[in-house]
């Protein structure tokens, strides 16, 4: 097939809902809706033979494929793509990151799916307490695709955000475009999984979209405060429901990663009071997680600036 023939009558296809029998397909016009049908259907349906391995009914249907809002990330090649790009914000990178036993894990696994998408962990499990850095790591995977894969089509979007818009597409008579959005991206990644408890309609519709990407070879990252044997998806535990490919906990950081934290913040500022017993205490009085960490590291800064002068210990523990 020539590029012009794919371009104008192929990659505008999407798939807008997968069941056991039928696959169905939206494109922009009738005129294209007939083209396809009398040119390009055998060739579709062998290529999908191909990848699944099982014949499929193939539906078509006439729907206008609107932009998406904001939640959708993708990278717009030769203006084809129906998504708009975006990069969320560009602190969250992995070179931004310092990497300690805590975390360690869990950003090699985060690195290698932003570098592989769905080839080795196809549906990645990280989780945490709040604070220990997992949006920063989800993110980043979202970053490093946008800037390094741009012919993938990413969808980075928290389940509170999911759980709005389905119910808007229902409302509005739009649930199959909501799912196309999923069906036409290559890698997903959902943040804050923990909000699906109780919520069973959402429950529902959250599983028929993983098991659908998952079985068209897509690359899905979740994460959430609470391990997957917590998490409920229609009265079973979450790895009873999809096979996880692996899961990674973010823990406290020790010590010597906090005081590595506290030095990279600094080397990115031209500071005159934050020396290292600035540094040494402030990391040995908090030990909850990064962000109060980063926010004890804050407070000193800006009242270091505003006194314009080295602050002692006690008034230091008083600031933190």
């Amino acid at each position: 097939m020539k590029d012009v023939s794919y371009n104008t009558w192929i990659e505008p296809i999407c798939v807008i809902k997968l069941d056991g029998v039928a696959i169905k397909l939206a494109v922009p016009s009738e005129f294209h809706k007939e083209i396809v049908k009398e040119r390009y259907l055998k060739g579709i349906k062998s290529a999908i033979l191909n990848v699944t391995g099982r014949e499929y009914k193939i539906e078509i249907s006439v729907i206008k494929i609107l932009e998406s809002k904001g939640e959708i990330c993708s990278i717009n090649t030769a203006n084809k793509n129906k998504f708009i790009p975006c990069k969320v914000n560009s602190k969250y990178l992995f070179e931004n990151m310092v990497v300690g036993k805590n975390n360690e894990l869990a950003y090699k696994s985060a690195l290698k799916v932003a570098k592989s998408p769905g080839e080795d962990m196809r549906l990645l499990y990280i989780y945490g307490e709040a604070g220990m850095g997992k949006t920063h790591l989800l993110n980043s995977i979202n970053n490093y695709i946008v800037e390094n894969s741009k012919h993938l089509k990413v969808i980075n979007i928290t389940i509170y955000k999911f759980i709005n818009n389905m119910i808007n597409s229902i409302s509005n008579d739009k649930n199959d475009l909501f799912n196309s959005e999923f069906y036409n991206s290559d890698v997903l990644v959902f943040d804050d999984l923990q909000d699906i408890d109780g919520k069973e309609r959402s429950q529902e519709e959250f599983k028929n979209i993983l098991n659908t990407v998952l079985a068209m070879g897509k690359q899905v990252v979740l994460g959430s405060s609470k391990p997957s044997r917590e998490i409920i998806i229609n009265g079973e535990k979450l790895e009873s429901v999809f096979e996880v490919s692996a899961a990674f906990q973010l823990t406290k950081p020790d010590l010597n990663t906090k005081i590595e934290i506290l030095k990279s913040r600094i080397s990115k500022e031209e500071l005159l009071f934050i020396d290292d017993d600035t540094i040494n205490v402030i990391a040995g009085n908090v030990d909850t997680n990064v962000r109060e960490l980063i926010g004890a590291y804050n407070k000193v800064v800006s009242y270091s600036k505003m006194v314009d002068k080295k602050i002692d210990r006690q008034e230091l523990l008083s600031i933190i």
